[in-house]
């Protein structure tokens, strides 16, 4: 079966939810493809976990790739998990082309 970047965005009222799987303390923050076990999008994040810095770096840059603003992208569920479900307020369109941008 093979799970595309689509598996892990689902559309919802207002924006996306993004399905993310995160590993803190990385060197940089990046994504770097995708659990087709999971359905999640994996992604290093350049903070550590202590104090919610790897929420907070994950926070800042998705609204930076999206051009939102920080406080419009939201931690729904696994605020204290590696597996995160995150809102954006964009189309599943641009949550698609964004990504893949990203992911290169």
């Amino acid at each position: 079966m093979m799970v595309s970047l689509k598996d892990c965005i689902k559309e919802i009222s207002g924006g996306v939810l993004i399905e993310i799987d995160v590993s803190p303390s990385a060197k940089k923050t990046e994504f770097t493809g995708i659990d087709p076990w999971r359905k999640r999008i994996n992604m290093r994040v350049g903070a550590p976990p202590q104090d919610f810095g790897a929420n907070r770096e994950l926070i800042r840059y998705l609204a930076e790739i999206f051009g939102v603003k920080e406080r419009d992208v939201s931690i729904v569920h696994g605020e204290k998990s590696r597996k995160k479900s995150v809102f954006l307020p964009v189309t599943l369109e641009k949550a698609l082309d964004v990504i893949e941008r990203e992911m290169g």
